[in-house]
């Protein structure tokens, strides 16, 4: 795929998560995708298929009252994108301010693996303990 597709493909992913489509996001992802998360806390590790990263993502939604994220930068190339992301997340009076780090390969026109990182991985360890 073209950097620009790559570019939209991300974007598109995003959107449908920020929509809560789970599932749209989930199918622009190919069937043996892998989502590596860094850190020590409950949703750190790797998930490894499209259905596991469904139930890491109902878990994750379960966790939390509320998500908004601000994407502010795609960059692509032909097999990978590099998304930059500041997210709130708030369950009950807690909140979390995090920038994010997500490194996506692409083939075929779907996300085969997802890395994510966090600017400060103590603080998110601390909101989700394991």
């Amino acid at each position: 795929m073209s950097d620009q597709a790559n570019v939209e493909l991300v974007n598109a992913w995003f959107a449908a998560l920020g929509s809560g489509d789970t599932h749209a996001a989930v199918n622009l992802m190919s069937d043996d995708v892998v989502w590596h998360t860094g850190g020590r806390g409950r949703f750190a590790g790797d998930v490894e298929g499209k259905e596991a990263i469904v139930d890491s993502l109902d878990r994750f939604g379960a966790a939390i009252d509320s998500i908004t994220d601000e994407l502010h930068a795609v960059l692509a190339d032909e097999e990978h994108a590099v998304a930059l992301n500041n997210s709130t997340v708030t369950r009950g009076d807690e909140t979390l301010n995090q920038s994010n780090i997500f490194v996506f390969h692409i083939a075929d026109g779907r996300i085969t693996e997802v890395w994510l990182s966090f600017r400060y991985p103590y603080e998110n360890d601390e909101f989700f303990p394991a």
